[in-house]
């Protein structure tokens, strides 16, 4: 990416989802500080992990929505793939992350950078429902 950062607005249905993509840790660390800030306790964050299988679970990117917001991080082009403020986001016990196979996802986190979470939510297929 030349730029640091791309935002775009996504829409879905009458929603518009507030989208950064970017493969700067210093904009991930400023996107977790406003969701931090005007969402303080009690979070549910949507979480995927994308990865190539060949190349021993190194992760491409990380997404994470809260409410409206999401952010997409290009793990895979970053020079420092988790900051401490990604690591602490992830590990937060306040939050819980949510996902439809989120356990497979905490577990390439966990073996890659020993990162921990005790609030993660699969969502099954039957919960899903489009509007």
């Amino acid at each position: 990416m030349d730029e640091a950062y791309k935002n775009y607005d996504v829409f879905f249905y009458e929603d518009t989802i507030h989208t950064t993509v970017t493969a700067d840790p210093n904009i991930v660390s400023n996107w977790i500080s406003a969701i931090k800030h005007f969402h303080r306790y009690n979070l549910v964050v949507g979480l995927d992990v994308e990865w190539r299988p060949s190349c021993n679970s190194v992760q491409n990117h990380v997404q994470i929505c809260v409410g409206n917001r999401c952010l997409i991080y290009q793990i895979i082009h970053s020079t420092n793939r988790f900051t401490q403020s990604l690591i602490d986001f992830l590990s937060n016990d306040d939050f819980t992350f949510v996902s439809v196979d989120v356990q497979s996802d905490f577990n390439v986190l966990k073996n890659d950078y020993e990162m921990r979470c005790n609030r993660e939510r699969w969502i099954c297929g039957s919960w899903l429902r489009v509007r």
